[in-house]
This record gives structure tokens, sequence and C-alpha cells, in this order.
């Protein structure tokens, strides 16, 4: 008979084999233990990273600057609306999880000055985002992302390669 067991990978947990047919016999289930992730401990808080916060910036600006290209189209146009929403996705999770105020208190000292920075300028430009009302205004917002982003990546690389002499 076919068996299809051999043709498939192992679950990654331990479940109930694919059936096989009723005259064939069942092979003991194999069981995958996962590879463990190295990373903080269960209750150990990551430090705030303000390298995820360059590159919420940069994939913000990135989509700011794509809506601007269906200017033709208006605000609001679906392909305008949709990058809208992603940009307020990235700043949310910014704020809320990589500059979270637990992280930014176990961030290196000489980072969370620049995490302060960042997260006072995403909640500016997440605010202006929200209340935007015309593609010339969502330009002007992405002309300042970009301007945050380029400030930020710079500032964040010459204070990490100064502290790491």
């Amino acid at each position: 008979m076919f068996d299809l067991n051999k043709w498939l990978p192992p679950p990654p947990w331990k479940g109930p084999p694919i059936p096989k047919f009723a005259t064939e016999q069942h092979e003991p289930e194999r069981v995958i233990t996962p590879p463990r992730v190295a990373g903080p401990a269960k209750n150990e808080v990551a430090t705030a990273c303000v390298a995820c916060a360059v590159n919420h910036f940069s994939t913000t600006s990135g989509l700011l600057n794509e809506a601007t290209r269906f200017k033709a189209e208006g605000i609001q146009s679906n392909e305008v609306l949709d990058r809208i929403s992603k940009c307020l996705q990235e700043l949310n999770a910014l704020e809320r999880v990589d500059l979270s105020p637990e992280k930014i208190r176990a961030a290196p000292a000489w980072e969370r000055p620049l995490a302060e920075e960042a997260l006072v300028s995403s909640r500016a430009l997440r605010h202006r985002i929200e209340s935007v009302k015309t593609v010339e205004e969502l330009q002007d917002i992405a002309a300042d992302m970009d301007g945050c982003y380029r400030m930020l990546h710079k500032k964040w690389w010459r204070t990490k390669l100064a502290e790491n002499k």
C-alpha cells in the first residue's frame, strides 16, 4: 500500500499521523522538539530596539512615498488608504512594542535619548497621518517622515559606532 507519511515531513508537534489504509499497521509517532531560540528568558524584558525603530521609520517613509504616487486618484483611493493603514500599523507597533516604557528603561544608557526622540517623532507623525485630509498634506508628511528616518538612522549609527570603539 502507498504510505503518505514517507513523503511528508514529520509534523512539528505531536499529533495524529496521516491515516493509513485499514490493512496497514501504524508506525510509532515521531515527536520533534523545536530548537531553543536564543533570546530573553520568559520574564526578562528585551531592550528597546532603536535599530527596529529605524526600520519602522524606513518602512513608513517608503509607504508614504508610495502612497503619493497615486496623487491623481485622490486621498480616498484604495491604494492611498491601504498605505495609510499600513503606516499606522508600523507606527503603532513601534510605539507600543519596540519603544514601550519598560523597554526604553531597560535600554543601554546611550540608546535611551534616541529611543525617546524616536518615540516623540513617531507620535507626532502618527497624529498627522490620522488627521490627513488631502494628498498634498500626505506629501508633506511623507517628506517629514523621510527626514526623521534619515536623521534617526545617522544618529543611531554614529552613536553606536562611538560607543563601540
